[in-house]
Order: C-alpha cells, then structure tokens, then sequence
C-alpha cells in the first residue's frame, strides 16, 4: 500500500490505485537493488513525487474534457521531479539544489492509454514512482487518477513507463553516465513495475517483419477495407508552426518537453477530427513518443501529423517535430497519437471515412503496417472492441 503524504482524500486514492494494481505479479524478493553503487543508494520509498492539481475551469451546466495534452505535460513535470530526486536526494520543502554540470530531460513516453475521459474542473492526481536507475538513464512509473467534483470517490485514468536520462546542461545531447545513484526497491508493486519496464524496453523496437509480399492486401484492416469513403493517405495531414514564448523554456534553457507534447497533440487531434469530419474525436492515449533533440526558443517549430492507421471507431495518427534555426533542420520529436470517435453521449461511434491503399506508395504501406501493429498491440492491452 503506497503512502499518500498530507494529500486531501489520500486513503480513498490509495485503495483505487492500489486495486488498479492488484493484476501486477507479486515479485517473490521482499526488495531488490537496481544501479550503481558506488555513486550512492537510494530508497525508492523516499524518493516518490506526486502532485494534485485542478484541471481547466469549473463550468455549471455542462462538463466539457480536458485537454489531454496538459494531463501528458504534467506527468512529464511529476516524472522530472522524481528523477531530480534520485539525483539529488529530497530537498525540504521539495526544493531542488540545480548543479551547473548535469541536468535530466525526457527521452521517451511508453504508451498511456486513458481508461477513462479526464473532464475540465476534475482534481487530477499525479503519482511518479522510480523503478529503475541505469548508467545514465532512470525510469519512473506514472499513475494518473481523477476525482470528480460531485464525488468522493478517486479512479484511475492511466499509467506509464517515462524513460530520464542524465545530460551535460551545455551540450542537452549528450549523455552522462555515473552521475545516477543505485535504487533500492521496497514494494513489491514496483519491483514488478521495473521488470515490466524491463521486458518493455527488452521489445520495444518497431516492427519490421513486412509481410511479403508488401501488399495492400497485407496490411489492410478489416474495419478499414469495408469504409464506403477512402481517401489516399498523402492528403491525410496537416502541418503547423509555432514560436514558444520564453515562458516555455525549462531550467535546460530549452522548450519544456511539456509543452510539446501539448502541440504534438493537439496537432494531432485536429488532423483527426478533419480527417474524421467531425468534431467529437478526442485523445485516448498517446501509444509512443521519442525526445531525439533539444527546442530553443529562438527555434522556428514545425509540426507535421499524419494519418498513419483506421479502424472502426479510432484512429492512430503520427506526430513528428521539426525545428529549424539558421537554416538548419532537425528533428527532434515523434510521438503516436491514439483518437477515438464518439457519439452525443460519449459513447464511441464508428469513423465513416477510412485510408485509400490502393494507391498508397511502398513507403505508405509500411507507415499503415506499423500503425496497424502498434493499434492491434495497445487496443489489446485494453480490451477495446475497434
């Protein structure tokens, strides 16, 4: 049972959260040691970083969801913290001592799916729990949970897998290995959280076993191939720029990785719902997503989406920054987005409109069968019918 320090309600989110992770195995070691000691030891136990925050405004007449792409970006605040911690030890007051050598940043998202539609007014409670520390890298399992205003109750949105790794503050690229204390592992609930993230990282290279021959055929989706309207997938996106404030930038001196993640997905929800032709689509989750390089703000930033995948009421639709300075171009981050059509109600409804494979390119196939792969492998994790 995880300790909920001076939170408002702690004990009814302990019991919901901890329900939610009664599928994990028990791990048979009561703790487990993971890293290098000869730069420290830490407990995972006192290390642990939450916050509960508000969502949005509280509207009286109707209850509008929130803008996932705050809910990633503030996990993406929670996982930092708690790698600082590991780092540098809980400061009083939850203060972080910043050296001038070294600093953390994201590197990847593991796929967060939202078991349930966060709501503008919600009180959104953010847990970050570190279950691995490598050379230069750490993990830290994220859970999400809600409470409503007109309820006690806390239920659980999603969880996931963020991968830190340690940096030099003047060249954001490049790693820094030894700088990360050994991780003493005491619950039981995270010992089987680090060796999931271990098989996860263990398999999480694309897929690549194209089927041959490379055919529409293939790769199609069943729930694709019956749609009446089909268009090519090269007119299945969109395009945007953006210039980020210096009220973007983070302590690195670059744009907050949470801040792009809120574009990404944004950019990528209204490539849906144009795709879709209709407005009630909306994030279910975010299946994937890569920090290859640093944004300045002094950093033209482009964002392109694509339709990557349809079936029968969702659509997975590819996300990939660019940013440009001088004249010189570089990517710098790819995420997949996860949509999903509803209907008045809130219930899911079929997407009417589907991909033309008939005259996709040997390129688009492979984009459609990585999509379609990813889709089938999160879909099933979730037990969700399309």
């Amino acid at each position: 049972m995880r300790p909920y320090r001076g939170r408002p309600a702690a004990r009814s989110l302990r019991q919901a959260l901890t329900r939610s992770a009664r599928a994990c195995s028990s791990a048979a070691a009561e703790e487990m040691t993971v890293g290098n000691r000869h730069v420290g030891l830490r407990r995972s136990s006192d290390i642990r970083f939450d916050q509960t925050l508000l969502i949005g405004k509280q509207f009286e007449r109707m209850r509008p969801r929130a803008d996932a792409g705050l809910i990633l970006s503030d996990m993406d605040i929670c996982a930092s913290r708690a790698c600082y911690r590991l780092l540098y030890g809980d400061r009083p007051g939850g203060s972080v001592q910043w050296p001038s050598s070294v600093s953390v940043v994201t590197a990847a998202f593991h796929s967060f799916l939202f078991t349930q539609p966060v709501y503008e007014g919600d009180l959104v409670h953010h847990e970050g729990h570190l279950i691995h520390s490598g050379n230069s890298s750490a993990a830290v399992h994220m859970r999400v949970a809600r409470q409503a205003w007109d309820t006690k109750a806390w239920s659980l949105v999603g969880e996931s897998f963020i991968t830190m790794v340690v940096v030099d503050r003047n060249r954001l690229g490049a790693s820094v290995k030894d700088q990360l204390p050994a991780l003493c592992l005491t619950d039981p609930q995270d010992i089987a959280a680090h060796h999931k993230y271990m098989a996860l990282r263990k398999h999480s290279s694309e897929e690549t076993d194209w089927p041959s021959p490379l055919t529409a055929e293939a790769v199609e989706v069943p729930h694709n191939a019956i749609k009446k309207l089909r268009i090519p997938m090269r007119v299945a996106n969109l395009r945007a720029d953006v210039f980020f404030p210096l009220t973007s930038n983070n302590y690195n001196g670059a744009v907050f990785g949470g801040a792009l993640l809120s574009f990404m997905e944004k950019c990528a929800l209204h490539c849906g719902r144009r795709f879709a032709g209709r407005s009630r689509v909306f994030t279910m989750g975010m299946l994937s997503m890569s920090f290859d390089g640093a944004v300045f703000r002094e950093d033209a930033v482009s964002c392109t989406a694509q339709v990557a995948c349809v079936r029968g009421s969702t659509i997975l639709v590819d996300v990939r920054v660019d940013a440009d300075c001088d004249g010189k171009r570089r990517s710098t981050n790819r995420a997949s987005f996860l949509l999903v059509g509803t209907d008045a109600q809130g219930h899911t409804a079929p997407i009417n409109k589907g991909i033309d494979l008939s005259v996709a390119s040997e390129e688009e196939l492979k984009v459609y069968w990585r999509g379609r792969r990813r889709m089938e492998n999160a879909l099933k994790m979730r037990n969700y019918p399309n």
